[in-house]
């Protein structure tokens, strides 16, 4: 599938600190309204990334098409709106936890047209399949908060995951087989930290938890302690980097990889593969220059 990203900027928008995304596939067009990355506060609707055009490239459109899908972290909208608009799908539940961004995907999916479609429910980040119980989807995405995060740092509401980023990975897994149905399938955004070979810590969860599963690796990590440098600007000490960073390091932790889950009922083993895409500056903002929460020097 080719994706064709066009932005929308206006000093009204710019001063709102809104942006406006058009993504182009399959003959058909859908619009993105989002925060950009220059309004900094812990609500922030999360701004599109390369993230979010490797997940839509990557869905399987055979089982997304008159699919039950379930979209665990909805944000502002975009992949259930994709979901909706490029492949069928024949109704989306969305959970989210963030007010904001409630507000945001509910505009968003009025322009879209997508009103009959798409339905949001309150979301549990403790318990993340509380708000559905006892229901099973044919498909289930989720982009969940999945950035290295300083322990007890008050980060973005739609990123904050730990410091090797997989809090709310491990939670997703814990449960996810229970509510997919008995054919479902379910794909999932993560980052990977591990070292310079490949996402080991992750694989590592994954290979231990039960299930079929594929996991996308895009062949461009970041170096770990340059990720991590990005919270000197947001308030964090040099000596707590070297902390995270010593401490990484000794646990064989060197690099991050973004990845993509594919997950199906069936025999428990993991399948690794490169993703066929190289994703570039995939840790920023698809319309900045600088990391969120990161000022341009």
């Amino acid at each position: 599938m080719e994706i064709k990203v066009i932005y929308y900027k206006t000093s009204e928008m710019k001063t709102k600190r809104k942006t406006i995304i058009e993504i182009k596939g399959r003959s058909k067009s859908m619009k993105i309204v989002t925060d950009h990355v220059a309004y900094a506060k812990r609500d922030q609707v999360m701004p599109l990334h390369p993230e979010n055009l490797f997940f839509i490239e990557q869905i399987d459109e055979r089982k997304m098409k008159n699919a039950s899908v379930l979209d665990i972290g909805i944000g502002c909208g975009v992949l259930s709106i994709a979901a909706g608009r490029f492949f069928d799908a024949k109704h989306v539940t969305g959970l989210e936890i963030n007010s904001r961004a409630i507000t945001f995907v509910g505009y968003n999916i009025l322009q879209n047209g997508l009103e009959d479609c798409i339905e949001i429910k309150e979301g549990n980040l403790e318990e993340i399949f509380k708000p559905v119980t006892g229901k099973t989807f044919d498909y289930i995405i989720a982009n969940p908060p999945f950035e290295p995060t300083p322990h007890g740092f008050n980060y973005y509401m739609h990123s904050a995951a730990g410091v090797y980023g997989t809090d709310i990975l491990e939670k997703i897994l814990k449960e996810i087989s229970d509510y997919m149905a008995p054919n479902g399938y379910a794909q999932i955004a993560c980052y990977g930290v591990g070292n310079h070979k490949g996402p080991i810590i992750l694989q590592k969860l994954l290979a231990d938890s039960c299930g079929n599963k594929k996991l996308v690796v895009n062949q461009l990590p970041v170096a770990y302690p340059l990720f991590m440098q990005r919270f000197a600007a947001l308030g964090v000490t040099a000596e707590e980097l070297r902390d995270i960073n010593k401490k990484a390091n000794n646990e064989g932790i060197t690099h991050i990889w973004l990845c993509m889950l594919h997950y199906q009922h069936g025999k428990q083993q993991l399948i690794i593969t490169p993703s066929q895409t190289i994703y570039q500056k995939w840790d920023i903002p698809l319309d900045s220059a600088v990391p969120m929460g990161c000022k341009s020097r």
